[in-house]
């Protein structure tokens, strides 16, 4: 899950901000400084409205550069989004996945930790599916992150010189 940031230079830094997150905005020296920025801002941004009860907004931002959530919070905010649009309690919730309300609970705190299987209980407790997947980062997401490391230069790439091994009889 990731969501859309806008970068901006006005004079000497690089300005981050999130459609999707008003008040999220943070700023860095160089374009690698405010991706990095920006991933500590959002995520940040997510847990205080989590730890205040409330349900982000979801990303719909059309463009932009995306900017990941963390695997763990992506799972919290996406329970979170699924009791709202169900229109349950945790109570409730903990009723219809057969887990105690203190589980429930735990799952919604930005600092949960939950096993797989447990997010399945719940999710199929939902009516819900959970689906996993470990896929690349985005082009976009690895050029940012790959443009603050030193390039290899030819001199770098050269081999070592070989050890050539003699029989010995």
């Amino acid at each position: 899950m990731f969501y859309r940031a806008t970068f901006t230079r006005e004079d000497e830094s690089v300005l981050v901000s999130f459609a999707d997150c008003p008040g999220c905005a943070t700023e860095g020296d160089s374009v690698e400084e405010a991706f990095e920025a920006a991933r500590e801002a959002l995520t940040g941004w997510l847990e205080a409205h989590l730890q205040l009860g409330n349900a982000p907004p979801q990303p719909k931002a059309p463009s932009g550069v995306p900017v990941a959530v963390p695997a763990v919070l992506g799972l919290v905010l996406q329970l979170r989004w699924t009791l709202s649009a169900l229109g349950l309690t945790q109570a409730q919730a903990a009723k219809r996945a057969g887990v105690s309300q203190q589980q429930i609970a735990r799952l919604e705190h930005p600092d949960a930790n939950p096993t797989i299987e447990m997010i399945a209980r719940v999710a199929q407790g939902f009516g819900c599916a959970l689906s996993v997947e470990i896929k690349p980062q985005t082009s976009v997401q690895r050029l940012v992150v790959n443009a603050g490391r030193p390039r290899r230069t030819k001199a770098s790439k050269a081999r070592k010189p070989s050890v050539k091994r003699h029989a010995v009889a």
